[in-house]
């Protein structure tokens, strides 16, 4: 039997949603699945006409062979099949009859994810999501309506088939939103794109002050429930906040702009909301846990992707899953899980541990390109060794290998990797290769047989990054670089089973340093999809300051960097909590940055990640030249010159580019000693970016 998934990621009215994307699984076996976005290149895009394509001939499946095609909708009511038809034009465009598609709910289709992944022969289902479909009608516009938010399943097996009850559901009437949506109006206030970002949400947390909103409420329990006490006009989220905060005696700072990056106050708000969220989710869970006498746990749906929550969830039950895609992107796995295992009567499939279900690329897909791009290409016969030793040499690589990942996370074969000893390679990753936020962490890819040396957890299955647990004190100073700000790692466990060759590269670098674990994050660029082909690989290492990239087993480096330009800047520290960078050399295109300094930042960390991201490329420091310490007017302290070299397709902005930093220690800055020794520490600092 053969079965489509198809997430439609479009509504009735035409209107485009996210992470589009297709899967097929041929007589029990998933034969390929995938993101529109790796093939688009538009991060979360929508629809799926070249994932079905891509799924079919991957799996050299035609149309026409195909059973059984399910889908699923969001916002909308539940399809029916005729809507179905009509809104896709399944007829039209693949030929589909009406008796082949079905149609289920948005969350049911998490819960499919969810169930059949985890190979559990019994579980509770946490569907925990910011919308699904339409439960009610709404009054005035789309949105004044209940949504499927936060739903609780009791999954089994009967008969050779998976029965999955919905037991319980909260959120789901108009004056109410759930978890995501709670999110969501927090993410947004920061100045980020709504739910897709919410994991920068999560990640700024740590850095909250504990304190700054303590007394506050954000969920509270009611009768069987747990209700979030913002309102629920989701299309002024803004003023939703501010009516909250105003209600507990608090004036909020204006909501930041887009790619504004954040000062201190809004990391508190982040804070406040993830304790908040995390106090409330694991008081309705663990009261799910003691009504049904549930042993075992599956978390799907957006908000499963938040590892903090499902870190402490963990000890809680015997067992405990997250699939591998479990927000909308996995929808039409969940679809294809549902087409199969609800028709034909199955064993309990074992638990998926790991996600490799895109295609693999061969030498000849790519090799011209290469050559076009002028790269030395070498192939290597033990690739895993060579790499491992290029890492300790603080070497940042992209590491390329076989059958794409499905999912929000990459999984060593679509991954930038290094080496996660050295602490200042989180500002290195940050700033000259994924062009993001400072704050944004990293996570390790670790021995599954050495992890309870460094994590205080036992037992620890996370083969897809599912979950943040605390490492051990005494072993964080081994691996600062993948050790978040609150002392934990979002970890993904590494077998021989899940991925032998990946395993055999950490198992080389554990040889090398005794350190059991690699610096793991997605091979892509700031605000850009996860590469699927070599030539998005190749594409994406040009375009920033990776060392080496791996395809396979061969070693691929840029050319030589001959021959170009160079400019001169000047930065100019104040007396304040500024400082401006400007071009020297006034016959070149003009680049001025007003910015502040980040917490814990250093002045000339601060130059060159500024430089670095208003160019959007990386900045190679050849020389530098510092003047001494002198007053004028009484503003400016010191003066840093800086000869950096930017890439040579790279276009300097000519405008003015402003954004704001905050600093905890403004007294560091008006201290003169600080400054005196400054060129000291800049010149140890280059040095080790170099």
């Amino acid at each position: 039997m053969i079965v489509l998934g198809i997430n439609a990621g479009i509504t009735k009215k035409g209107r485009p949603l996210n992470d589009g994307g297709a899967a097929l699984i041929v007589n029990g076996k998933i034969a390929c699945a995938i993101q529109e976005e790796r093939l688009t290149r538009v991060k979360y895009d929508s629809g799926f006409e070249k994932s079905i394509k891509y799924v079919c001939d991957t799996a050299k499946v035609e149309f026409s062979e195909i059973d059984k095609v399910i889908v699923t909708s969001c916002i909308d009511g539940i399809w029916s099949k005729k809507e179905a038809m009509e809104i896709l034009k399944l007829k039209e465009k693949y030929g589909f009859s009406e008796e082949k598609v079905e149609v289920i709910s948005h969350h049911l289709s998490h819960a499919y994810n969810g169930f059949i992944s985890s190979g559990f022969d019994e579980s509770l289902i946490c569907v925990i999501d910011n919308t699904g479909n339409k439960l009610t009608e709404e009054k005035t516009d789309v949105w004044d309506a209940g949504f499927e938010r936060n739903s609780y399943y009791h999954a089994f097996w009967k008969d050779g088939k998976p029965i999955l009850k919905l037991i319980e559901r909260e959120a789901n009437t108009s004056d109410k939103i759930g978890y995501g949506e709670a999110y969501r109006y927090f993410t947004h206030y920061f100045g980020w794109d709504s739910y897709k970002h919410a994991g920068k949400t999560m990640g700024l947390a740590p850095y909250g002050n504990p304190n700054a909103f303590k007394g506050i409420k954000l969920f509270e329990k009611k009768e069987n429930e747990e209700v979030c006490l913002l309102g629920s006009k989701h299309s002024f989220p803004e003023e939703e906040l501010k009516d909250f905060f105003k209600k507990n005696d608090i004036n909020l700072p204006r909501k930041l702009y887009k790619n504004e990056l954040v000062k201190q106050y809004y990391a508190d708000m982040a804070y406040f909301l993830q304790k908040e969220f995390e106090k409330s989710f694991l008081r309705r869970i663990l009261g799910l846990k003691k009504k049904y006498n549930f042993k075992n746990i599956v978390i799907s749906g957006g908000v499963a992707l938040n590892c903090v929550v499902n870190g402490l969830l963990f000890n809680h039950f015997k067992k405990m899953y997250v699939p591998s895609a479990p927000g909308d992107e996995g929808q039409s796995l969940g679809n294809a899980f549902y087409g199969y295992y609800n028709y034909i009567k199955n064993e309990i499939p074992k638990q998926l541990t790991n996600s490799f279900y895109g295609k693999g690329y061969e030498f000849s897909d790519w090799e011209d390109y290469a050559k076009e791009k002028k790269l030395k290409i070498t192939k290597i016969k033990n690739i895993e060794k060579k790499v491992a030793k290029l890492l300790t040499k603080k070497n940042i690589i992209g590491w390329y290998q076989g059958n794409s990942e499905f999912g929000a996370r990459a999984l060593g074969h679509r991954s930038i990797i290094a080496d996660p000893r050295f602490d200042f390679m989180k500002e290195r990753i940050n700033s000259q290769i994924k062009f993001r936020e400072p704050f944004r962490p990293f996570a390790p890819s670790f021995l599954e047989q050495y992890q309870e040396d460094y994590f205080e957890n036992k037992n620890i299955k996370s083969y897809f990054m599912s979950f943040a647990f605390p490492v051990k004190s005494k072993m964080q100073r081994f691996v600062p670089a993948i050790t978040h700000v609150d002392g934990t790692a979002r970890l993904q466990t590494v077998s021989e089973d899940s991925d032998k060759k990946y395993h055999k590269l950490i198992t080389e670098f554990y040889n090398l340093t005794k350190i059991p674990c690699i610096l793991n994050t997605s091979f892509n660029l700031n605000d850009e999809p996860i590469v699927e082909t070599p030539i998005n690989a190749i594409n994406t290492f040009l375009k920033c300051h990776m060392d080496y990239l791996v395809i396979n087993d061969y070693l691929i480096e840029k050319p030589s960097r001959q021959d170009k330009d160079e400019y001169l800047v000047e930065v100019i520290i104040k007396k304040g909590d500024k400082y401006m960078i400007t071009k020297k050399d006034d016959s070149q295109e003009s680049l001025v940055i007003e910015e502040d300094v980040l917490p814990n930042e250093t002045i000339p960390h601060a130059v060159v990640r500024s430089v670095q991201e208003a160019l959007r490329t990386s900045v190679f420091i050849k020389a530098r030249v510092f003047e001494d310490l002198y007053p004028e007017k009484d503003k400016i302290i010191h003066k840093i010159y800086f000869i950096v070299e930017p890439r040579e397709d790279i276009f300097i902005p000519n405008k003015k580019i402003i954004s704001n930093y905050s600093w905890k220690n403004l007294d560091e800055l008006n201290n003169k000693k600080y400054f005196t020794k400054l060129p000291i520490f800049v010149k140890n600092f280059i040095k080790s970016l170099l």
